[in-house]
């Protein structure tokens, strides 16, 4: 069996269908290595060197299906998607999806983005990936961030 890092472990772990909650402690990051934790949809991202207090923050905040990253990460993932060549363009979207955009950067679940809008919990499903499709993301962290 290969060695794998905390990443690898991570993408393993999706790549089957595994798709627990999962909080990464970081004491030095590259962009690469960032980019990675985010695709593999990491529940959170922060530094080792953190108050143990925004560490309880962040459990506390991804028990209950939220999404927790320090705030230099998010400014880094920021720069990172706007210096992306690929991105798409919030022109390509329609009225509904960049309302969808708008509730998953406020970090709604598909059920309350379904209920607000009057449709039903699949189409929400799908209308995702075809935003992801169009603005070049790869899951809800990266589209929130986007």
């Amino acid at each position: 069996m290969p060695v794998l890092d905390g990443i690898g472990v991570l993408e393993s772990m999706r790549n089957v269908g595994d798709y627990r909650c999962v909080v990464v402690l970081v004491t030095d990051i590259g962009d690469d290595e960032l980019g990675r934790l985010v695709r593999a949809d990491a529940s959170a991202i922060l530094y080792k060197q953190g108050s143990k207090d925004r560490l309880f923050k962040a459990i506390d905040i991804v028990r209950i299906g939220g999404r927790y990253f320090d705030e230099s990460l998010v400014q880094r993932l920021r720069a990172l998607l706007s210096q992306s060549s690929a991105q798409g363009s919030v022109d390509r979207l329609s009225q509904r999806e960049y309302l969808m955009v708008l509730q998953v950067a406020e970090e709604s679940s598909n059920r309350r983005i379904a209920s607000d809008l009057g449709i039903m919990n699949g189409t929400v499903k799908v209308t995702l990936h075809k935003i992801f499709g169009k603005l070049n993301v790869k899951n809800r962290t990266e589209l929130a961030l986007w």
